[in-house]
């Protein structure tokens, strides 16, 4: 493989190239650029790469061109936050875990081949439920080359430029926290639908949590809007249901806001909690730091 491969941003281009011709001259223009700015950190003297640079400048002057004259549509900017959907999760199994997840990733016991195919499982579920339900649903995360700090407000100016759209990965920031909700359905009338896709046949604890933190973030952001949060379960080898469960995480509202404002003071303070191995570090997940616990635990 040509040495400059590792500077050409490929999936950057494509969602670029998709997006000028859909006339999204803002994302176009995000996306060019970070491509150009990639390729142009390559050191090597090799004509080809110099030259893909200077079309991809090219692309990006005349998409910026066509955004100065498009000014309706709203500039993307970088998004932050201190909280996931997944660090919450973690944080409601073990406290321990959470700041381990932040502070000493490099402690993880990497995942199991059968954990690997049972991720590979769930995404096909979630790609086979999709395409069912909402074939035409426009993907977040592949629509901005998986430029993760845009995904938010991205989200917000394909939901304020469309009277209707369906997001798949839409992304919402409340409160610090950031999920991003498999399905979210936005009709005529401005009402919103969510949908969690899990492989699960039944409700746990940890896919109710799971819930919980994105319904709060959602809640808090679009009000009144939200119609509607379900969870998709898997029925069988090939079928599904759709639960409703709105009324069932209002009542964990003020439970869910609690344990977002404690998990932000772990990850403030930075001190790793003091807490001995036992049940949670099997339920309702098994711990990626069991090893490092049981090591210190010696």
């Amino acid at each position: 493989m040509p040495d400059y491969m590792n500077f050409l941003d490929l999936e950057a281009i494509e969602c670029a190239d998709t997006a000028f011709a859909n006339n999204q001259f803002n994302v176009s223009s995000l996306l060019y650029g970070i491509a150009h700015r990639r390729l142009m950190q390559y050191p090597g003297d090799r004509m080809l790469p110099m030259q893909m640079a200077g079309e991809l400048n090219d692309k990006l002057v005349i998409s910026e061109r066509a955004w100065a004259q498009n000014r309706h549509q709203l500039p993307l900017t970088f998004s932050t936050w201190k909280l996931t959907k997944n660090s919450f999760v973690k944080g409601r199994q073990c406290r321990k875990q959470l700041y381990l997840d932040k502070y000493k990733k490099y402690e993880r016991t990497p995942p199991t081949p059968q954990t690997r195919e049972l991720w590979n499982r769930g995404r096909e579920f979630e790609d086979n439920v999709r395409k069912t339900i909402f074939p035409n649903g426009i993907d977040v995360s592949k629509a901005m080359a998986s430029k993760f700090g845009y995904f938010f407000s991205y989200t917000n100016f394909l939901l304020n430029n469309n009277t209707a759209i369906t997001l798949f990965e839409a992304t919402v920031i409340g409160d610090d926290i950031l999920v991003m909700v498999d399905m979210l359905d936005k009709d005529t009338n401005g009402n919103l639908d969510f949908y969690e896709i899990k492989l699960n046949s039944e409700i746990t604890e940890g896919i109710l949590w799971d819930l919980s933190v994105q319904y709060y973030v959602v809640k808090k952001r679009f009000g009144d809007k939200v119609r509607s949060f379900s969870v998709v379960l898997r029925v069988g080898e090939d079928d599904w249901q759709v639960v409703e469960l709105k009324d069932r995480l209002e009542e964990k509202l003020e439970e869910t806001q609690a344990s977002g404002l404690e998990f932000l003071q772990i990850l403030e303070t930075a001190i790793e909690p003091g807490i001995s191995m036992g049940p949670q570090c099997n339920l309702p997940y098994s711990c990626d730091f069991k090893d490092y616990c049981f090591k210190r635990k010696k």
